[in-house]
């Protein structure tokens, strides 16, 4: 059997979910989010990937048909009898769509145009760090301030629950993306429509009102995300 090759990002590139925890944590385990970031494992994406189109997909077209998510979902886990790992991913997959159908009222879609996202090209770069977004949805509507635009974002870990820290700096960075590149010249950002949702705890989080404060924060950890980048060892 041939040993899996290690991916090394040489330039400094977070995920969203990472920066948010990374701003929410203590010392040593801030070196731990940076080695996880620039040594990313390539297990963690690909086992949640169906349902995180799937989902997509079910709640931009509207959702209320259970029955079509749930064949979707089943179609994207064909070959799931291969192996336990595959096995894994099927129920983890089959509890997150679980998960999606409780939180469906509760985020109340219905009001707004919904459109998927899961756009790898959806990053912005923060102080010469590249933030990967990938927010699943994209949101518009109009409300007294006119057109507006929103974003919004699953996380799907079973293991770990956010903070309120850290589910507050992930939204703000959603609605700093939809102000700086999904808004138009007469679209503003609406806060409250850039979501960050622990699907696990069942939990949504809105950006806070204080998002200019925490933007201040996240730029200052981005100049030492990039000043230590170099120093990060895989050991």
């Amino acid at each position: 059997m041939g040993t899996r090759h290690q991916r090394v990002r040489h330039d400094p590139q977070i995920s969203l979910s990472l920066l948010g925890e990374y701003m929410a944590s203590s010392f040593v385990r801030k070196q731990s989010i940076l080695k996880d970031a620039k040594y990313p494992k390539d297990f963690i994406g690909p086992q949640y990937d169906p349902v995180q189109k799937a989902a997509a997909g079910y709640l931009a077209a509207g959702g209320g048909d259970q029955a079509q998510l749930r064949r979707d979902i089943d179609g994207k886990l064909v070959g799931s009898e291969r192996s336990r790992w595959f096995k894994r991913r099927e129920l983890l997959c089959q509890q997150a769509i679980d998960c999606i159908v409780k939180l469906e009222a509760e985020l109340k879609l219905e009001s707004v145009d919904v459109s998927i996202g899961c756009n790898f090209d959806h990053r912005m770069l923060i102080s010469g760090v590249v933030v990967t977004v990938i927010p699943d949805l994209i949101v518009r509507g109009v409300n007294r301030k006119g057109p507006f635009v929103g974003a919004v974002k699953f996380r799907y870990v079973k293991t770990k629950p956010i903070s309120d820290k850290w589910a507050a700096y992930s939204a703000t960075l959603l609605h700093q993306f939809a102000e700086t590149s999904l808004c138009g010249e007469e679209s503003h950002a609406d806060r409250r429509h850039c979501r960050f949702v622990d699907v696990f705890a069942g939990q949504i989080h809105e950006a806070p009102e204080r998002y200019k404060d925490l933007r201040k924060d996240i730029t200052a950890a981005c100049e030492q995300i990039k000043e230590l980048w170099k120093s990060v060892g895989q050991d």
